[in-house]
C-alpha cells in the first residue's frame, strides 16, 4: 500500500491536478491513498501556527490578490465575489473525489501507527520540498517519520534555486536515506546530488504522465455561457503589470479575440473548478500565464502559450519554468514580454516523442523503487 505525501491546496488548480496524477500513476502500481496534510497548522517542532502567524506569513499572497482584477478597469471597483468563491471552493472539494484519501495529518498525528500502515510513502509532487512556504513542516514533507526503505520521491518540486543555506542541512539530513531520489526540476535534482551524494533522477511532472484523453474526459465545461469567437485564457499567478496589461490587450486587438481572465474575481470565471480550468485551456486560441501548469496544459492540449515571469513578492521560482522548457525541448520564444514580436503567438511546433521518452523514464524509475523490498 502506498501513501502519499504532498501539499494539499486546495485553491490552485495545478496542486490539484497533480495530485490527481500522481494518485492516477501510483494506483497502477498497488493501492494508494492521499493523506491529506493539514500543513498550516504544522511545524517541524509540531505546533500549531496561530492565526495571526498565518497571516503575517502569508501576507504577501494576501496583497497578491488586490491584482487579480486588474486587466481592464480596476479604479473603483468594489465587488463582493462571496459566490465566485463560495462556487469556487465546491468545484475543487467536488474534483477531490476523484482521488482516494486515507488519513489526515495534524498536530496529533501518531506517526508510529501512520508509518506501520503503509509499504511506501511518495513525496511528491508540486512544491513539496521547498523549504519557503510557510508551515511546510520538513519532518513530514521529505518523510522524516517513516522507515528509510519506504521513502521514495515522485517528481518533488524545491522550487526556489537556490535553497537558503540554513535549509542545507536539513535538506542533508532528511534525504540522504531516501530509498529512490528525484526531482522535477533539472537544478534542484543537482542540489539534491550534490548534498547526499546520490544519484538524483531528472524526472517530468506527473501530470505529463497523463494522457490529453483522460484529462478531456475529466474536464467540464464551465456554466458560465463561453465567448462567441475564439478567445485568449489569462492565468497569472503573480501580479498583472502595466507592460503585461498592455502586452495582453495588443495580442487581443490585433487577432480579435475576446479574454477570460481566471484570477478576475469579478469574473463568473473565477468560480471555475479543476475540471473547468483543463476545459478552458483546451478550447483557448491561445494561454498565456505565469504558471507552470498553465504551461503544460497547454502543451498537453497543443495549444499556443506564452509565459510571462512571475512577478511576485515571494521567492524566484523560474527554475521550475526554464527547467520544463529545456525537458520538453520547447521553443524559448514561449517567453514573453512587453517587447516581444506578437506576430507568432499562435504557433505550435511541440515534439511530442521527447513525451514519449520521459514517460517511460518515470515508469521505470518507479518500477524500480517500488519493487518489493
Amino acid at each position: 500500500m502506498i501513501g502519499i505525501i504532498t501539499i494539499n491546496d486546495y485553491v490552485n488548480y495545478g496542486n490539484r491536478l497533480q495530485n490527481y496524477a500522481v494518485y492516477r500513476v501510483l494506483s497502477q502500481y498497488d493501492t494508494t491513498y492521499n493523506i491529506e496534510r493539514f500543513y498550516f497548522a504544522e511545524r517541524t517542532d509540531q505546533k500549531h501556527l496561530a492565526s495571526r502567524e498565518i497571516e503575517e506569513a502569508y501576507r504577501p499572497v494576501i496583497d497578491r490578490w488586490k491584482y487579480y482584477g486588474c486587466l481592464l478597469d480596476t479604479e473603483g471597483i468594489q465587488t463582493d465575489f462571496a459566490d465566485n468563491e463560495r462556487l469556487r471552493k465546491e468545484r475543487f472539494l467536488e474534483f477531490n473525489s476523484l482521488i482516494q484519501y486515507g488519513e489526515r495529518i495534524t498536530c496529533e498525528t501518531d506517526y508510529m501507527s501512520l508509518n506501520s500502515k503503509y509499504d511506501f510513502f511518495v513525496a511528491g509532487s508540486d512544491q513539496v520540498f521547498n523549504p519557503t512556504f510557510p508551515g511546510n513542516g520538513m519532518y513530514v514533507n521529505m518523510l522524516g517519520f517513516a522507515d528509510r526503505e519506504k521513502r521514495i520521491a515522485f517528481s518533488p518540486s524545491i522550487g526556489i534555486n537556490p535553497v537558503p543555506e540554513e535549509n542545507e542541512e536539513e535538506f542533508r539530513t532528511y534525504l540522504k536515506d531516501f530509498r529512490s531520489l528525484s526531482c522535477r526540476e533539472k537544478q534542484g535534482a543537482e542540489y539534491i546530488g550534490k548534498i547526499t551524494g546520490r544519484k538524483c533522477e531528472w524526472l517530468a511532472d506527473p501530470t505529463l504522465m497523463i494522457d490529453k484523453e483522460e484529462w478531456h474526459d475529466i474536464s467540464r465545461k464551465p456554466e458560465t455561457e463561453l465567448p462567441e469567437e475564439k478567445y485568449i485564457l489569462l492565468y497569472f499567478l503573480g501580479y498583472l503589470t502595466e507592460e503585461y496589461r498592455d502586452l495582453v490587450l495588443r495580442i487581443a486587438d490585433k487577432y480579435g479575440y475576446e479574454i477570460i481572465n481566471l484570477k478576475d474575481p469579478q469574473s463568473p470565471f473565477y468560480s471555475s473548478g479543476p475540471r473547468e480550468f483543463i476545459y478552458l485551456i483546451e478550447h483557448a486560441a491561445l494561454v498565456l500565464t505565469d504558471s507552470f501548469h498553465g504551461a503544460i496544459f497547454s502543451y498537453l492540449f497543443n495549444r499556443p502559450f506564452r509565459v510571462f515571469k512571475r512577478n511576485e513578492d515571494l521567492a524566484d521560482m523560474s527554475c521550475r519554468m526554464t527547467s520544463l522548457v529545456e525537458k520538453l525541448h520547447l521553443n524559448e520564444d514561449i517567453y514573453f514580454s512587453g517587447q516581444s514580436d506578437i506576430n507568432n503567438v499562435l504557433k505550435t511546433d511541440y515534439d511530442y516523442t521527447v513525451l514519449d521518452s520521459e514517460r517511460e523514464k518515470v515508469r521505470s524509475y518507479l518500477e524500480k523503487a517500488l519493487e518489493a523490498k
